[in-house]
């Protein structure tokens, strides 16, 4: 929310400062949050100037696939590969005493 209002012209320099400030100190920090005076004015100002219209739930409209079909290849082992390497065997057993 930080960056599109820090992406917008119509701010005035009062809020562009302060905000500017608060991105920079989440930057700096990954461990730091706003505090609730902060996250409630953020989001004030973000649904006043009507940043929101833009995001959508990629997922519940239907945009992305079910499973796991993001274009990642699914990883085989050399002994599943036809023409690979011999099967692993199995750790050996405990000696008998």
């Amino acid at each position: 929310m930080l960056l599109a209002l820090l992406g917008d012209d119509r701010l005035s320099d009062r809020e562009r400062s302060a905000f500017e400030d608060m991105s920079s100190g989440l930057s700096l920090s990954p461990r730091s949050s706003l505090t609730k005076a902060q996250h409630e004015w953020v989001e004030k100002r973000f649904r006043q100037l009507e940043l929101d219209t833009e995001s959508l739930n990629l997922h519940s409209s239907g945009l992305v696939p079910e499973g796991r079909v993001h274009g990642v290849a699914q990883v085989k082992f050399p002994w599943e590969v036809e023409g690979g390497m011999a099967r692993p065997l199995d750790p050996p057993g405990r000696r008998k005493k």
